[in-house]
């Protein structure tokens, strides 16, 4: 069968149907409308069914297509944003002194937002490293 990409949009979309009616329905309403205004009417006529059903998965899958890069980019966005804490807290520390390679593999491994903000908070107001490794609990990592 050719792919018949587009028979919603050719045929009923344009009006409407795509926003008015659920999926199926207004499939099925835009085909019935092809036929009788003899749009492509022997093929829908010969292949209806196969038409609906594969109009109905293509708009399935574009939708859970959004949904997924949707997701992807929340997911990408709240790992930027851990990375970019994580680099703060980095930055107030090396301002106080070499930094532990054990201390910067846990703070640049963290993914928790909010321990984050705290390690943050807590590294602008430390004197030093270790003042910042015991307010933060961090002592086991020495």
């Amino acid at each position: 069968m050719q792919n018949p990409e587009g028979i919603l949009y050719v045929c009923g979309a344009n009006r409407g149907y795509a926003k008015e009616l659920e999926i199926a329905e207004a499939v099925e309403r835009a085909v019935t409308e092809c036929i009788r205004e003899d749009i492509l009417a022997d093929f829908l006529s010969a292949q209806r069914a196969e038409v609906i059903a594969m109009s109905i998965f293509e708009y399935n899958k574009e939708e859970e297509m959004k949904k997924i890069r949707a997701d992807e980019f929340r997911i990408g966005k709240d790992a930027g944003k851990t990375e970019g804490k994580a680099e703060y807290v980095l930055d107030l520390l090396e301002d106080l002194g070499e930094i532990p390679v054990g201390l910067r593999e846990r703070i640049l491994s963290e993914t928790d937002l909010s321990l984050l903000n705290q390690w943050h908070k807590l590294a602008a107001k430390a004197g030093t490293i270790q003042e910042f490794i015991g307010n933060a609990g961090l002592t086991d990592i020495l």
